[in-house]
């Protein structure tokens, strides 16, 4: 083979370099996704160090870090088979040669969105006015946004079927939000799971960690002002850097003790739009004279908000401090609005200062949230979890409809199939019959591909505290919408959690009095004042879409009342959305789909839990595996026609083999050009 790099053959040394290809491991995103390589020796020739960029001297390498990835292509008699990127592993200034990986482009894609929140996906083109006109508009939405009917703890005790605006709050289809992923990371998506009506269903509804919609955060900070008054008995004051993120740490400069003199004015925060601030504080003030009364203020536009006084009493290198340490929350701004401090002393006369000790931990935090009213423009970015990453949500989908993942790097697409799909496609099969070398054949043991599993394999939801769920736990020892799948296999433990998926189930209730039938996911719940307070911490959710519905198909009543400031809209259809449902109706009953992955220990209506959909080929495999590894004759073409999704068909009748079936492509391993025999490893279908 031979690897180009910036349009250059390079020089290799006389080992071999072998090539790897495999999809990811069973039920994992993280595991032998994509092509690679052994360790190869690349020769530091003129040429290669001009393909690489590095000097032509030989005891010069420009780069050597083995994080950087450099663009290569392998090459076959000339032959492109794929393109990725290499990997300088070690360098040998004796031999003048670099010890090398080289990693397909489909191992990159992974890599890419892993670590990217899913808040730091743009949704820009969906984000609208949080009117009622919007809400009902978006019911017919199959993208983007939707607004479903989900009690967020402030419906359950209502005694009318009525909801403000301000109480419903968006959803984002989680294909959108994976179709905005990949193009992010410059990707693009194909496979029948991605068509499948069930993933053009699924929802992330509003759940996430920040505080609720009252006040979600965001990243628009301009500065802290400190204001000094000398015509009213206000000395020098605090100087402070100009913020640039959220919680942003405003440090004094410890190298000049930091003072600045009234006339030189300052800083002041103002926000670029309307938000709620709060304000947590940690410094000392000192002055030249004891005895004296050192007192902060914090003012907004010019209003005094809060007053902080304290003695100078504490000695330190000639002068005296006060020490300040106070919070303020929910100070509600306009764009207009600014907020700033002001020092004073109760001295007379003589020179005054406020300066820092260097080893004092010395702080404002300055903490600005968005505040949403009705008739605001939403960032739907905002709407989405804090904490959560892409390939949180991609590993949950991955377990719930067992997916695989596979990449064309000429066309940078990523395809999703599920193995189901692998089985269905026996008619497409591929006859590798006439490839097999019966020099070496073997059938293995195939336990250690299914070491994470158990005899009894649990596939488990994150738990959640609220009421609803908690009940249900406490009732049938064993959380919502949990499963376990069967497998019969002495040799592996006896149970297994396969996975614990970062989002938690969800229970419909009945709420509005015990009319409606919609989830539950408690953000807000009521203190012994009968007010409603936010909930800190509650777990993402993920629910199946029903679309729009007649009312009075969840509800004993036939309509809804949307409140808003433009008037009122009285509706009979309204979108239905839940996690799995626990109750018989003729009306709900052709929504089959569920993200239980076990049918729930309750009476349940026919819906078809994700281990029954899912995993029945699946689950065959892995009870009764045949795992078989050989050595083929492959060909460039059979890489490049590459398709996991496409089972492997065998027919080898002799007098001491007898091999009939259709086997799923596991493991290419180590290909070395055509003419040479290589390793693959099949698993058959049952």
């Amino acid at each position: 083979m031979e690897l180009e790099i910036n349009n250059i053959v390079v020089d290799l040394d006389a080992s071999p370099l072998l090539l790897s290809y495999a999809v990811n491991e069973l039920g994992s995103l993280e595991t032998r996704q994509g092509s690679s390589t052994n360790d190869f020796t690349l020769l530091l020739t003129s040429k290669t160090r001009e393909a690489l960029g590095f000097s032509n001297n030989p005891n010069s390498v420009n780069s050597s870090n083995p994080r950087v990835k450099i663009p290569a292509k392998l090459f076959e008699n000339r032959q492109l088979i794929d393109v990725g990127f290499i990997q300088i592993v070690e360098i040998d200034f004796k031999t003048n040669s670099a010890k090398c990986s080289f990693f397909g482009s489909n191992n990159d894609w992974f890599s890419l969105v892993k670590d990217i929140k899913l808040n730091q996906i743009s949704l820009e083109k969906y984000n609208h006015t949080w009117t009622l006109t919007n809400i009902v508009s978006s019911f017919n939405n199959t993208e983007g946004y939707i607004y479903p009917l989900i009690d967020y703890g402030k419906f359950t005790a209502s005694p009318y079927l009525s909801a403000k605006v301000s109480e419903l709050y968006p959803a984002i289809f989680v294909h959108t939000l994976i179709f905005e992923l990949f193009q992010k990371i410059g990707y693009k998506l194909a496979g029948n799971f991605i068509n499948s009506p069930v993933y053009k269903k699924l929802l992330l509804p509003f759940s996430n960690d920040a505080e609720p919609l009252a006040s979600l955060e965001s990243t628009k900070l301009k500065g802290l002002y400190t204001e000094c008054l000398g015509s009213t008995g206000f000395f020098d004051c605090i100087q402070l850097v100009s913020p640039g993120n959220i919680q942003t740490r405003l440090q004094w400069n410890d190298k000049t003790g930091l003072y600045t003199n009234w006339s030189n004015g300052g800083q002041q925060f103002a926000p670029a739009e309307s938000g709620v601030i709060s304000i947590d504080c940690s410094f000392r003030a000192y002055t030249s004279f004891g005895g004296e009364t050192m007192t902060i203020r914090v003012f907004k536009t010019g209003v005094l908000q809060q007053t902080y006084s304290k003695p100078a009493s504490n000695v330190i290198f000639g002068g005296y401090y006060a020490e300040f340490k106070f919070n303020i929350d929910n100070i509600e701004l306009t764009s207009s609005d600014t907020i700033y401090f002001t020092i004073q002393n109760s001295a007379s006369s003589g020179i005054e200062f406020f300066s820092i000790y260097d080893t004092f931990k010395k702080y404002i935090n300055i903490n600005w949230k968005r505040v949403y009213r009705e008739s605001q423009f939403l960032n739907l970015s905002d709407f989405l979890p804090t904490s959560l990453t892409a390939s949180d949500l991609l590993l949950t989908l991955c377990y719930q409809f067992a997916l695989f993942f596979q990449v064309n790097v000429f066309s940078k697409t990523v395809s999703i199939f599920q193995f189901e799909e692998v089985n269905r496609n026996k008619i497409n099969a591929k006859d590798w019959s006439d490839k097999l070398d019966y020099s070496n054949l073997e059938f293995l043991n195939f336990t250690q591909l299914i070491q994470k599993y158990g005899q009894k394999s649990n596939f488990l939801y994150t738990e959640s505290q609220d009421s609803a769920l908690t009940e249900y736990k406490d009732l049938y020892s064993e959380g919502f919408g949990y499963g376990r799948l069967g497998i019969g296999n002495a040799f592996i433990p006896k149970t297994a959690d396969v996975v614990t998926s970062k989002f938690a189930s969800t229970l419909n209730v009945y709420s509005f009095s015990d009319t409606t039938y919609i989830p539950y996911i408690p953000l807000f719940s009521i203190d012994n004042n009968d007010n409603f307070k936010a909930n800190l911490k509650p777990i993402n959710r993920i629910l199946l879409l029903a679309e729009k519905t007649d009312v009075s198909n969840f509800s004993t009543l036939s309509t809804i009342n949307l409140v808003g400031v433009s008037g009122t809209s009285t509706l009979s259809q309204i979108p239905f959305a839940y996690f799995s449902k626990t109750i018989l109706s003729n009306e709900l009953d052709e929504y089959k789909d569920s993200l239980a992955f076990s049918k729930p220990l309750i009476t349940l209506p026919n819906d078809t839990p994700l281990l029954e959909k899912n995993y029945a080929a699946l689950g065959k495999v892995l009870n009764e595996m045949e795992y078989l590894r050989a050595n083929f004759l492959i060909k460039t073409s059979d890489l490049n026609n590459l398709d996991f999704s496409i089972p492997i068909f065998l027919n080898i009748q002799t007098e001491k083999i007898t091999i009939s079936g259709y086997f799923f492509l596991n493991l290419i391993s180590e290909f070395a050009g055509e003419g040479k025999t290589t390793t693959v490893e099949l698993i058959q279908l049952r």
